[in-house]
Order: C-alpha cells, then structure tokens, then sequence
C-alpha cells in the first residue's frame, strides 16, 4: 500500500512546479504516483486528487495520453476521486 511519505513524494513543490495551469501540476503528481506503483507493482491509490470533477476529468484524459498503454480507473465519493484502479496491459 502507498504510504504517506510515498504520497508526500508525489507532490510538486512550488520550485519544482514550473507550469502555471493546476491541472498540469495534479497531471504531474499522478504521473509521479503511476511511477511509484509500478516500482512497486500497486494497482490502487486512494485520495490521490481531490477537486472539481471537470478538472479531474481533464487530468485523467492527460494521464490517458501520457500513458496509453494504461487503463485508468477511478471512484467518485461526495466530487472527491477517492481512488483510483490502474491496470498494465492484458
């Protein structure tokens, strides 16, 4: 299971953030999360955005994207994604 300190990985400092737009800067922490995974051979995040839903959408389908190869799943609780289901291939 991802643990805090793994989480608190995830996240961009203001230094690191070179990108003005929020929804780059969550695409950025979920890469960082999908990475971490990986590593790990995890398949589930829990709380890992928390946000409007049509930003949340939005940065989902740039995840999409960035990894293609990637199915992205996710739970929706009171407009919170409360977690999210990654699947590598077949």
């Amino acid at each position: 299971m991802t643990t805090n300190e793994d989480l608190r990985s995830m996240v961009l400092s203001l230094e690191e953030f070179p990108y003005r737009d929020r929804a780059e800067r969550l695409t950025e922490m979920i890469t960082r999360g999908i990475t971490i995974a990986a590593e790990r051979g995890e398949t589930v995040f829990k709380t890992i955005i928390q946000g409007p839903m049509v930003l949340a959408d939005m940065v989902f389908k740039r995840v999409k994207k960035r990894f293609p190869e990637l199915f992205v799943g996710y739970e929706r609780e009171n407009d919170e994604i409360v977690k999210v289901s990654l699947s590598w291939g077949s």
